[in-house]
C-alpha cells in the first residue's frame, strides 16, 4: 500500500461509523485495516422488506457521506427525505417543525441502517488503501514504542500506530484501554419494526408522548413507516409476544391514531435504552468513535449522527497532524479529537434528556408546556430539534471542513 505511514491504522468494527471512518482516513492517504466479523449484505433490492433499524440522517451526516462518495450509492438503494416533524402529547399539546420555515428542502433523510452500511462498503471495497479482514479481534497488546499489536481470529497479527474502536456499546477496544463509563439505564426498551398506515404520512415524522414513553412513526414509503415504540422494560416481552392483530391494536392505541390504523409488517424487535459516556475517548495510540464512546436516548435519531460527527472530527484531527508532521498516535494529537467531541456528545445527551423530561407527564413539565404553547408553540423545542436534528454540532471543528 502507498500511504503516508508505513504501518496501517487498525479500525475494529465495520458498521456505519467504523466503515465511514476507514473511508475518511483513506481519503487522507492513510492505509487502513478494517476488522469486521459479520458479512455485509448489499441491500440493493428495493422490493425487499424494510430492515428493522432506521436512522434519521441530518445535514452534517449527509455532507460527510457526499464527500466520501457514498450518497449516490444510498440513492441507488432507497431513502426518503422528510420535510416536517409533528410532536404532540396526551394533553392536547401540538407543535410542527416544517423545513419551509427553515428555508430548507427537507429536515433529513430516513434510511435503513443496513442500507447505509452497504453503501459505505460498496465504496470502501474499491479503495486500494483499505484492507478488510473478516475476523474477530481476540487479543491486543501495547508495545514499548506505543504501537499496538492486534491478534485476529484468522491468525493475522497486525502492528499499528493507531488503534480505533468502532465496535459498539460493548466495545472490546474500550476494555483493552481500561476506560470507565458512566451509565444510565432508562429502564425502557424501544420496539422497532415496519408498519403500514391507514393515512398518508405526508413525509412527516410523527411523535406522540405518552406516560409510558414516546411513540414515533418514521416515513419510509407510501403509507409505510418504521416505528419506534417505547415501553417499560417489564412490558417488552409481553408486547412482543402478542399476535399480529393484538400488536396492531396496541400500537394503534399507543400512536393516538396519528395515522389511523397501524398494521405490522413482519416481526418486531426491541433493544434496551441506556445512556453511556466514556470518561476519555482517547488513550495512548488509540481512540473510540461512535457507540464505543457514547450512546444516548434514540428519540431524535441522534446516535449515528453523533458517530458521523466523530468521523468528521477524526479526519480533521489526523489531517492537521499529517500537515504538521506529527505522529498520528500521539496522545497530545488525539486529545484534539476528544476536546472536539466529548463535550458536544454530552450536550446532545443532556438535550435529549431535557426533551424527554419536558414531555414527561409530570406536573411541572405539563405546566411548562401548557404555559408555553399559546405564546410560542414551544419554540425552544423547535430550536433544539432543528439545531440538533438538522445540522448537528461539532465543537471546535467545522462540519463543513
Amino acid at each position: 500500500m502507498n500511504s503516508l505511514q508505513s504501518e496501517p491504522i487498525v479500525i475494529i468494527g465495520g458498521g456505519m461509523v467504523g466503515a465511514s471512518a476507514a473511508l475518511a482516513l483513506c481519503q487522507l492517504g492513510c492505509s487502513v485495516v478494517l476488522v469486521e466479523s459479520n458479512p455485509v449484505d448489499d441491500c440493493r433490492d428495493q422490493q425487499a422488506p424494510y430492515r428493522l433499524r432506521v436512522s434519521a440522517i441530518q445535514r452534517s451526516s449527509e455532507q460527510l457521506l457526499k464527500r466520501l462518495g457514498v450518497w449516490p450509492e444510498i440513492a441507488a438503494r432507497r431513502s426518503l427525505p422528510f420535510t416536517r416533524m409533528h410532536i404532540q402529547d396526551e394533553n392536547g399539546f401540538r407543535t410542527l417543525l416544517d423545513a419551509q420555515d427553515l428555508h430548507e428542502p427537507n429536515l433529513g433523510h430516513l434510511i435503513e441502517n443496513d442500507v447505509i452500511t452497504a453503501a459505505i462498503w460498496s465504496v470502501l471495497k474499491q479503495q486500494p488503501l483499505c484492507q478488510i479482514e473478516q475476523a474477530t479481534p481476540i487479543a491486543a497488546a501495547q508495545e514499548a514504542d506505543g504501537h499496538w499489536r492486534v491478534t485476529l481470529s484468522n491468525g493475522q497479527l497486525i502492528r499499528t500506530p493507531l488503534l480505533i474502536g468502532a465496535d459498539g456499546a460493548n466495545s472490546q477496544v474500550r476494555r483493552w484501554l481500561g476506560l470507565e463509563q458512566s451509565i444510565h439505564d432508562y429502564h425502557q426498551h424501544c420496539i422497532v419494526g415496519t408498519v403500514t398506515t391507514e393515512r398518508d404520512h405526508q413525509q412527516t415524522c410523527w411523535q406522540h408522548y405518552r406516560d409510558e414513553g414516546p411513540f414515533a412513526l418514521l416515513p419510509l414509503a407510501e403509507k409505510t413507516c418504521s416505528i419506534a415504540w417505547y415501553v417499560s422494560s417489564n412490558q417488552v416481552e409481553q408486547t412482543l409476544s402478542l399476535n399480529a392483530e393484538q400488536q396492531s391494536q396496541a400500537m394503534t392505541q399507543a400512536s393516538a391514531l396519528m395515522l389511523g390504523q397501524l398494521t405490522p409488517v413482519g416481526q418486531l424487535a426491541a433493544f434496551p435504552l441506556v445512556k453511556r459516556q466514556t470518561e476519555h475517548y482517547v488513550g495512548r495510540n488509540a481512540l473510540l468513535i461512535g457507540d464505543a464512546a457514547h450512546t444516548l436516548h434514540p428519540q431524535a435519531g441522534q446516535g449515528v449522527n453523533l458517530g458521523f460527527l466523530d468521523v468528521i472530527a477524526l479526519q480533521k484531527t489526523l489531517q492537521n497532524a499529517i500537515e504538521r508532521c506529527q505522529p498520528i498516535g500521539d496522545e497530545r494529537v488525539l486529545k484534539h479529537y476528544e476536546r472536539a467531541r466529548k463535550h458536544d456528545a454530552a450536550l446532545v445527551q443532556n438535550s435529549m434528556d431535557g426533551l424527554n423530561w419536558l414531555f414527561a407527564n409530570q406536573p411541572i413539565a405539563k405546566g411548562l408546556r401548557q404555559l408555553a404553547q399559546p405564546v410560542s408553540q414551544l419554540n425552544s423545542v423547535k430550536a433544539i430539534v432543528s439545531a440538533q436534528g438538522l445540522y448537528g454540532r461539532l465543537t471546535g471543528l467545522s462540519a463543513n471542513d
